[in-house]
C-alpha cells in the first residue's frame, strides 16, 4: 500500500511539473509570429496570448 501511494505521488509530481513548462506560439496561415510564451513564466500572459491568437482569423495556437 505504501509503495502504491509513493508511485501515485511520483506520477502526480511528474504530471504537475510537465504542465507548468508548457509553451506555445501563435501561427497565422502556418507562419509563426516568432514569440513563444511559457506557462512557467506567466500563466496569465500565456493564457492571454493563446486567446488572442485563437481570436485572430487563420490564427492557430501551437503547443511546444
Amino acid at each position: 500500500m505504501k509503495s502504491l501511494f509513493i508511485a501515485l505521488v511520483a506520477i502526480a509530481f511528474v504530471g504537475s511539473t510537465s504542465s507548468c513548462s508548457k509553451c506555445g506560439e501563435c501561427e497565422v496561415n502556418g507562419v509563426s509570429i516568432g514569440i513563444e510564451y511559457c506557462q512557467k513564466d506567466s500563466k496569465t500572459l500565456y493564457d492571454a496570448a493563446k486567446l488572442s491568437c485563437e481570436a485572430t482569423p487563420s490564427g492557430e495556437w501551437v503547443t511546444k
